[in-house]
C-alpha cells in the first residue's frame, strides 16, 4: 500500500498550509484520511470558521469535530441561503464564552432568538479585537450593553447602524484601541462624536443619512488627525457647503485615501456641475492626491470607488468628470444587463466590459458578439435561456450560478455541467416531469435549487 503523501510532511509545514485555509475546507477535505493527519487537525489551534453560504452537511460535520478553543475567527449567518444557522450553532455550542481564543467575530443577519445565548458569554472573550454585526433583526438593551462593554478592547468594529453609539458610551467606554470603524447607517451627531470616541482611528467608513440640512463644515465634524483613510457616503438635504472643494481640501489634506459620495436633494444645473468640476480640478485633487470625481444633477462622487457597477447595452460614461480616461468606467462594470439588444450597434460601439461577473441576457447573442463585449471567462452568474447557456457553457469556466428564463433547447444536444452549484428557475409552471428529469441529468452537482426565489432543495 502506498504511503499517504501528507504523512511525510512535518507538522510545522502542515500548520503553515492550514494558515491559508478555512476550517470548513480542512475538516471536510482532510479529516479521517490518516491517523497522522487527524492528530495534526485535532491539535491545530488557529482555525478560521466561515459559515457564510456553507452547506448544512459541511456545517454539521465541522461542528461535530472542532473544539471551541481551536477557533480564532468565526462567521455566522442567518441569511436566506443559511436560515437558522445561528440556532443550529448554539445547539452544538451552548455558550460563546468557550471560544476563548476568538479574535474575530462576524455576525450576518442573526435571528433575534440567537442574541440571548450570544450575549451570555460575549463579554468574556478577552482576546476579541474585531467585531462585525450586519443587519441584526432586533436589538435588545442587554445586547446593547454587552456590545458597549467590548468597545474598549476592539481594534476593528463594523456595525450595521450606529444605535450602539449612544451618549452614555462616550465617556465611560472610549474606543482608545480602535483603528478601523465602519458604520452602515449613522447620523450627523455620530460623526461629530467619533473624534472624541476614537482619537486613534486610522480608517473610517460611514453612511450618513439625514432628513435635515447638512450643517456648515468645520473641523469638529471631521475625525482625528490620526486618520489616513476616510470613506463618506452622505444622503442629506445638502447645501453648497457640502460640495465646497476648498473647505474639504483643508479638512482632509492629511489623508492618503478619501472617497465620498454626496447625494443631494436639490438639482444641480449644468452650469453648477461645470463649476463643481472646476473646483475639484486643481493640482491638489488631480496631481498631488489623484482624487477624481464625477458630477450629475443630484450627486457628486469619487471614482473609481463609487463608479457605477452595473450597466445595460446603452451605458455611457458620465459627461461631467475630472478623469479623462473613459476606460475606467467600463472596467468598473461587474453586472451587465442586455435587454433590447441591437447586435450591430453593440459591435459598432467598440466598447468592452472586461470584468463582468454577472451577465443577464434577455435574448440570444452570437458567441463572437459576446466575446467582443465581455470576457466570458470572468462570468460567475448567468441569467439566460437553457439554449443560450448550453452554447456558452464551455467558455465560462468560473460560472457557478445559473438562472434559467426558458427550458427550450431547440434540438440542441446537452451533457452534464458539473460547474453549476446554484440553479434558479423563473417560473414554477413550466417545470414538468420531463423538465425535471432533464435538469437533474444536466446539473448533477447542484447544491441549491431556487424556484421564484425560494430554495426547493
Amino acid at each position: 500500500m502506498s504511503q499517504f503523501l501528507f504523512d511525510r510532511l512535518p507538522i510545522e509545514l502542515i500548520h503553515s498550509i492550514f494558515n491559508y485555509l478555512l476550517a470548513n475546507d480542512i475538516f471536510y477535505a482532510l479529516f479521517n484520511l490518516s491517523p497522522y493527519l487527524d492528530f495534526i487537525i485535532t491539535n491545530y489551534d488557529r482555525y478560521y470558521l466561515n459559515f457564510k453560504s456553507c452547506r448544512k452537511s459541511q456545517f454539521d460535520f465541522v461542528c461535530r469535530h472542532i473544539r471551541p478553543d481551536q477557533v480564532v475567527s468565526l462567521t455566522l449567518s442567518d441569511a436566506n441561503d443559511t436560515p437558522d444557522q445561528s440556532k443550529l450553532f448554539f445547539s452544538y455550542f451552548k455558550d460563546i464564552e468557550h471560544f476563548v481564543q476568538l479574535r474575530s467575530l462576524r455576525i450576518i443577519q442573526i435571528d433575534k432568538n440567537s442574541l440571548k445565548p450570544l450575549c451570555i458569554g460575549l463579554s468574556q472573550l478577552k482576546l476579541l479585537s474585531s467585531l462585525e454585526f450586519t443587519q441584526v433583526h432586533s436589538v435588545s438593551e442587554q445586547f446593547n450593553n454587552v456590545i458597549v462593554q467590548l468597545f474598549p478592547q476592539l481594534n476593528r468594529l463594523i456595525l450595521y447602524d450606529a444605535r450602539h453609539l449612544t451618549a452614555n458610551t462616550t465617556t465611560t467606554h472610549p474606543f482608545s484601541r480602535l483603528r478601523h470603524l465602519t458604520l452602515g447607517e449613522c447620523w450627523f451627531v455620530h460623526l461629530q462624536r467619533i473624534s472624541h470616541l476614537a482619537p486613534n482611528l486610522t480608517s473610517l467608513d460611514i453612511n450618513v443619512q439625514e432628513s435635515t440640512t447638512w450643517p456648515v463644515l468645520n473641523y469638529d465634524q471631521i475625525p482625528p488627525q490620526s486618520l489616513i483613510r476616510l470613506i463618506l457616503n452622505i444622503e442629506t438635504k445638502g447645501n453648497d457647503d457640502l460640495c465646497d472643494s476648498l473647505r474639504w481640501q483643508m479638512l482632509v489634506s492629511h489623508l492618503k485615501i478619501f472617497n465620498f459620495k454626496f447625494k443631494l436633494f436639490l438639482q444641480l444645473s449644468n452650469d453648477k456641475q461645470q463649476e463643481l468640476l472646476s473646483s475639484f480640478s486643481n493640482p491638489f485633487w488631480i496631481v498631488e492626491k489623484h482624487w477624481f470625481i464625477v458630477c450629475n444633477q443630484y450627486e457628486i462622487y469619487s471614482v473609481p470607488r463609487f463608479a457605477e457597477t452595473s450597466a445595460c447595452e446603452s451605458f455611457l460614461p458620465p459627461i461631467y468628470r475630472t478623469v479623462s480616461n473613459e476606460r475606467l468606467f467600463y472596467d468598473h462594470i461587474f453586472t451587465l444587463v442586455l435587454n433590447k439588444i441591437d447586435e450591430q450597434q453593440l459591435l459598432a460601439d467598440h466598447h468592452r466590459f472586461p470584468h463582468v461577473r454577472v451577465l443577464l441576457l434577455a435574448k440570444h447573442l452570437s458567441l463572437d458578439t459576446l466575446r467582443s463585449l465581455v470576457d466570458l471567462s470572468q462570468v460567475q452568474y448567468l441569467k439566460a435561456s437553457l439554449e443560450t447557456f448550453v452554447q456558452l457553457a464551455d467558455n465560462m469556466p468560473r460560472l457557478r450560478e445559473l438562472a434559467l428564463s426558458s427550458l427550450s433547447l431547440n434540438g440542441l444536444k446537452t451533457s452534464g455541467y458539473e460547474q453549476i452549484r446554484i440553479l434558479h428557475l423563473d417560473k414554477i409552471n413550466f417545470i414538468g416531469k420531463n423538465d425535471e428529469k432533464r435538469l437533474f441529468h444536466m446539473f448533477t452537482r447542484v447544491e441549491r435549487f431556487y424556484v421564484q426565489g425560494f430554495p426547493k432543495l
